[in-house]
Protein backbone atom coordinates (compact mmCIF):
# COMPACT_ATOMS: atom_id res chain seq x y z
CA UNK A 1 0.00 0.00 0.00
CA UNK A 2 2.73 2.31 0.98
CA UNK A 3 4.65 1.61 -2.29
CA UNK A 4 1.11 2.08 -4.33
CA UNK A 5 1.08 5.62 -2.54
CA UNK A 6 4.43 6.65 -3.66
CA UNK A 7 3.83 5.73 -6.74
CA UNK A 8 0.60 7.81 -7.15
CA UNK A 9 2.10 10.91 -5.48
CA UNK A 10 5.43 10.75 -8.05
CA UNK A 11 2.72 10.76 -10.97
CA UNK A 12 0.37 13.36 -9.55
CA UNK A 13 3.57 15.45 -9.30
CA UNK A 14 5.00 14.69 -12.71
CA UNK A 15 1.42 15.81 -14.21
CA UNK A 16 1.32 18.43 -11.99
CA UNK A 17 5.15 19.56 -13.12
CA UNK A 18 4.25 18.76 -16.94
CA UNK A 19 1.35 21.30 -17.00
CA UNK A 20 3.06 23.74 -14.89
CA UNK A 21 5.58 24.40 -17.52
CA UNK A 22 3.03 24.17 -20.18
CA UNK A 23 1.13 26.74 -18.54
CA UNK A 24 3.95 29.11 -18.27
CA UNK A 25 5.38 28.39 -21.47
CA UNK A 26 1.67 29.91 -22.71
CA UNK A 27 2.07 33.08 -20.63
CA UNK A 28 5.61 33.67 -22.53
CA UNK A 29 4.53 33.05 -25.58
CA UNK A 30 1.12 35.23 -25.02
CA UNK A 31 3.95 37.93 -24.42
CA UNK A 32 5.79 37.67 -27.16
CA UNK A 33 2.95 37.44 -29.36
CA UNK A 34 1.24 40.86 -27.76
CA UNK A 35 4.85 41.92 -28.69
CA UNK A 36 5.39 40.76 -32.17
CA UNK A 37 1.71 42.20 -32.93
CA UNK A 38 2.70 45.85 -31.84
CA UNK A 39 6.13 45.08 -34.56
CA UNK A 40 3.66 43.53 -37.31
CA UNK A 41 1.44 46.75 -37.07
CA UNK A 42 1.66 49.76 -34.43
CA UNK A 43 1.06 49.45 -30.39
CA UNK A 44 -2.47 50.62 -30.57
CA UNK A 45 -3.56 47.64 -32.40
CA UNK A 46 -1.45 45.35 -30.22
CA UNK A 47 -3.34 46.52 -26.98
CA UNK A 48 -6.73 46.15 -28.27
CA UNK A 49 -5.67 42.64 -29.50
CA UNK A 50 -4.79 41.23 -26.19
CA UNK A 51 -6.24 43.65 -23.58
CA UNK A 52 -9.17 41.55 -22.15
CA UNK A 53 -12.57 43.70 -22.57
CA UNK A 54 -12.28 44.84 -18.28
CA UNK A 55 -8.59 45.25 -18.20
CA UNK A 56 -7.23 48.24 -17.27
CA UNK A 57 -4.27 50.67 -18.04
CA UNK A 58 -3.49 54.09 -15.90
CA UNK A 59 -3.69 56.89 -17.34
CA UNK A 60 -2.86 60.40 -15.51
CA UNK A 61 -2.69 58.57 -12.42
CA UNK A 62 -6.45 56.98 -12.52
CA UNK A 63 -6.58 53.51 -13.56
CA UNK A 64 -9.26 53.35 -16.70
CA UNK A 65 -10.40 50.38 -19.21
CA UNK A 66 -7.81 49.96 -21.56
CA UNK A 67 -9.34 48.99 -24.67
CA UNK A 68 -11.37 52.29 -23.92
CA UNK A 69 -8.21 54.57 -23.74
CA UNK A 70 -6.59 52.72 -26.84
CA UNK A 71 -9.57 52.72 -29.36
CA UNK A 72 -9.18 56.65 -28.57
CA UNK A 73 -5.82 57.07 -29.59
CA UNK A 74 -4.42 57.20 -32.83
CA UNK A 75 -2.04 54.66 -34.65
CA UNK A 76 1.48 56.22 -35.35
CA UNK A 77 4.71 55.22 -36.60
CA UNK A 78 6.77 54.95 -33.12
CA UNK A 79 7.66 51.62 -32.00
CA UNK A 80 7.20 50.53 -28.49
CA UNK A 81 9.33 46.95 -27.96
CA UNK A 82 9.43 44.89 -25.02
CA UNK A 83 10.69 40.97 -23.65
CA UNK A 84 9.67 39.34 -21.17
CA UNK A 85 12.72 38.22 -18.18
CA UNK A 86 10.15 37.45 -15.34
CA UNK A 87 6.92 35.46 -14.95
CA UNK A 88 4.60 33.44 -13.19
CA UNK A 89 1.29 32.10 -13.20
CA UNK A 90 -0.82 30.39 -10.64
CA UNK A 91 -0.82 26.47 -10.57
CA UNK A 92 -4.53 26.38 -11.88
CA UNK A 93 -3.34 28.10 -15.60
CA UNK A 94 -5.78 31.07 -15.30
CA UNK A 95 -3.89 34.24 -13.90
CA UNK A 96 -0.36 35.21 -13.94
CA UNK A 97 2.33 38.44 -14.97
CA UNK A 98 5.34 39.29 -17.02
CA UNK A 99 7.63 42.24 -16.61
CA UNK A 100 10.73 42.86 -18.34
CA UNK A 101 12.28 45.84 -20.23
CA UNK A 102 11.19 47.84 -22.86
CA UNK A 103 12.37 50.30 -25.21
CA UNK A 104 10.61 53.57 -27.44
CA UNK A 105 11.66 54.29 -30.87
CA UNK A 106 10.39 57.61 -31.87
CA UNK A 107 10.03 56.42 -36.13
CA UNK A 108 9.76 52.43 -37.50
CA UNK A 109 13.60 53.23 -38.60
CA UNK A 110 15.26 54.25 -36.14
CA UNK A 111 18.16 52.72 -35.15
CA UNK A 112 18.56 53.77 -31.43
CA UNK A 113 15.47 53.85 -28.95
CA UNK A 114 15.22 57.20 -27.32
CA UNK A 115 13.32 56.04 -23.89
CA UNK A 116 13.72 52.85 -21.76
CA UNK A 117 12.16 51.13 -18.93
CA UNK A 118 9.90 48.09 -17.45
CA UNK A 119 6.76 46.52 -18.10
CA UNK A 120 4.49 44.94 -15.44
CA UNK A 121 1.53 43.04 -16.74
CA UNK A 122 -1.10 41.36 -15.76
CA UNK A 123 -2.32 38.29 -17.58
CA UNK A 124 -6.11 36.12 -16.95
CA UNK A 125 -7.23 32.92 -19.07
CA UNK A 126 -10.54 33.94 -20.41
CA UNK A 127 -13.74 32.04 -21.08
CA UNK A 128 -12.54 31.36 -24.02
CA UNK A 129 -9.00 29.66 -23.13
CA UNK A 130 -6.45 32.50 -24.35
CA UNK A 131 -4.71 34.37 -21.94
CA UNK A 132 -5.51 38.37 -22.27
CA UNK A 133 -3.90 41.49 -20.20
CA UNK A 134 -5.95 42.51 -17.31
CA UNK A 135 -3.32 45.19 -15.83
CA UNK A 136 -0.73 46.58 -17.63
CA UNK A 137 2.11 49.38 -15.82
CA UNK A 138 5.20 50.27 -16.53
CA UNK A 139 8.17 52.83 -15.39
CA UNK A 140 11.20 54.56 -16.77
CA UNK A 141 14.63 54.67 -16.61
CA UNK A 142 17.83 54.55 -17.59
CA UNK A 143 19.20 52.24 -20.40
CA UNK A 144 20.29 49.29 -18.76
CA UNK A 145 22.20 45.82 -19.45
CA UNK A 146 19.68 43.63 -20.39
CA UNK A 147 19.30 40.25 -18.70
CA UNK A 148 20.43 37.14 -20.85
CA UNK A 149 17.37 34.35 -19.95
CA UNK A 150 14.30 34.17 -19.25
CA UNK A 151 12.90 33.66 -15.28
CA UNK A 152 9.82 31.38 -14.98
CA UNK A 153 8.16 29.95 -12.25
CA UNK A 154 5.05 28.59 -11.01
CA UNK A 155 3.38 29.35 -8.49
CA UNK A 156 3.08 25.86 -6.99
CA UNK A 157 0.65 23.58 -5.61
CA UNK A 158 -0.10 24.72 -2.25
CA UNK A 159 -2.95 27.23 -1.33
CA UNK A 160 -3.14 29.28 1.40
CA UNK A 161 -5.99 30.34 3.10
CA UNK A 162 -9.13 31.49 0.70
CA UNK A 163 -8.52 34.71 1.60
CA UNK A 164 -10.04 38.03 -1.20
CA UNK A 165 -7.72 39.89 -2.77
CA UNK A 166 -9.76 42.82 -0.96
CA UNK A 167 -9.11 41.29 2.65
CA UNK A 168 -5.62 40.69 1.69
CA UNK A 169 -4.83 44.23 0.56
CA UNK A 170 -6.61 46.07 3.26
CA UNK A 171 -4.59 44.32 6.23
CA UNK A 172 -1.32 45.09 4.43
CA UNK A 173 -2.50 48.25 3.68
CA UNK A 174 -3.32 48.93 7.47
CA UNK A 175 -0.13 47.97 8.51
CA UNK A 176 1.62 49.84 6.11
CA UNK A 177 -0.39 53.16 6.05
CA UNK A 178 0.19 52.00 10.67
CA UNK A 179 4.36 51.44 10.18
CA UNK A 180 5.78 52.67 7.38
CA UNK A 181 8.57 50.80 5.68
CA UNK A 182 9.42 49.13 8.37
CA UNK A 183 6.77 46.32 8.35
CA UNK A 184 7.24 46.38 4.79
CA UNK A 185 9.77 43.87 4.28
CA UNK A 186 7.72 41.26 6.10
CA UNK A 187 5.61 41.25 3.61
CA UNK A 188 8.02 40.43 0.70
CA UNK A 189 8.53 36.77 -0.50
CA UNK A 190 11.66 35.04 -0.72
CA UNK A 191 12.12 36.25 -4.53
CA UNK A 192 10.78 39.49 -5.24
CA UNK A 193 10.48 41.52 -8.83
CA UNK A 194 10.44 45.26 -7.65
CA UNK A 195 10.18 48.43 -9.68
CA UNK A 196 10.18 51.75 -8.77
CA UNK A 197 9.94 54.93 -11.11
CA UNK A 198 13.69 55.82 -12.67
CA UNK A 199 14.98 52.12 -11.13
CA UNK A 200 15.73 49.33 -12.58
CA UNK A 201 14.31 45.83 -11.15
CA UNK A 202 15.17 44.93 -7.42
CA UNK A 203 14.98 41.23 -7.23
CA UNK A 204 16.26 40.46 -3.68
CA UNK A 205 14.67 41.70 -0.46
CA UNK A 206 18.26 42.36 0.39
CA UNK A 207 18.67 45.18 -2.06
CA UNK A 208 14.97 47.11 -1.64
CA UNK A 209 15.80 47.03 2.03
CA UNK A 210 18.55 49.51 1.29
CA UNK A 211 16.58 52.20 -0.81
CA UNK A 212 15.96 55.06 0.94
CA UNK A 213 12.88 54.38 3.48
CA UNK A 214 9.71 55.77 2.25
CA UNK A 215 6.61 55.66 3.97
CA UNK A 216 3.83 54.92 0.91
CA UNK A 217 -0.02 55.45 1.33
CA UNK A 218 -2.03 52.65 -0.40
CA UNK A 219 -5.70 53.09 -1.75
CA UNK A 220 -6.91 49.37 -2.72
CA UNK A 221 -8.69 49.19 -6.13
CA UNK A 222 -9.21 46.43 -7.72
CA UNK A 223 -7.80 43.03 -8.65
CA UNK A 224 -8.48 38.98 -8.03
CA UNK A 225 -7.27 36.03 -7.00
CA UNK A 226 -6.55 32.86 -8.92
CA UNK A 227 -8.80 29.73 -8.66
CA UNK A 228 -6.40 27.96 -7.20
CA UNK A 229 -5.91 30.45 -4.12
CA UNK A 230 -2.33 30.91 -5.13
CA UNK A 231 -1.55 33.88 -6.88
CA UNK A 232 -3.31 37.25 -6.49
CA UNK A 233 -2.93 40.61 -8.03
CA UNK A 234 -3.91 43.90 -6.80
CA UNK A 235 -3.73 47.82 -8.17
CA UNK A 236 -4.86 50.58 -6.52
CA UNK A 237 -3.43 54.77 -6.23
CA UNK A 238 -0.28 55.74 -3.61
CA UNK A 239 0.71 58.87 -2.17
CA UNK A 240 3.99 59.32 -0.79
CA UNK A 241 7.11 61.64 0.28
CA UNK A 242 10.50 61.53 -1.53
CA UNK A 243 13.21 64.03 -1.32
CA UNK A 244 10.98 66.58 0.61
CA UNK A 245 8.41 66.26 -2.41
CA UNK A 246 4.86 64.84 -2.13
CA UNK A 247 4.15 62.50 -5.41
CA UNK A 248 1.20 60.70 -6.20
CA UNK A 249 0.93 57.73 -8.60
CA UNK A 250 -0.28 54.20 -8.80
CA UNK A 251 1.05 50.11 -8.14
CA UNK A 252 -0.07 46.83 -9.15
CA UNK A 253 1.56 44.31 -7.27
CA UNK A 254 1.37 40.48 -7.06
CA UNK A 255 1.03 37.90 -4.02
CA UNK A 256 1.58 34.33 -3.79
CA UNK A 257 1.48 31.52 -1.20
CA UNK A 258 4.71 30.70 0.13
CA UNK A 259 4.70 28.35 2.57
CA UNK A 260 0.93 28.54 3.59
CA UNK A 261 1.15 32.17 3.97
CA UNK A 262 0.67 35.05 1.61
CA UNK A 263 4.12 37.26 0.30
CA UNK A 264 4.29 40.00 -2.13
CA UNK A 265 6.39 38.62 -5.05
CA UNK A 266 6.34 41.40 -7.27
CA UNK A 267 4.82 45.20 -7.50
CA UNK A 268 5.39 48.21 -9.29
CA UNK A 269 5.21 52.08 -8.10
CA UNK A 270 4.79 54.32 -11.13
Amino acid sequence: MKKLLTILFIASHSINSSFAQQNTAELIAAEKSFNNKAKETDTKTAFLSFLADDGVVFQKGTAVNGKQVWSERNADQTQLSWRPVSAMISSGGDLGYTTGPWEFRESLNATEASDFGEYFTVWKRQKDGKLKVMADLGINHQKTELPPTIKVSSAGITAGNPISVLELENHFILDENASGSKIYVNYLGSSVHILRQGEGPFTSVRALAELTPVTYQFTFIGGETAKSKDLAYAYGNVTYLLNGKHREGNYLRVWKVEHGQWKIVAEVIN
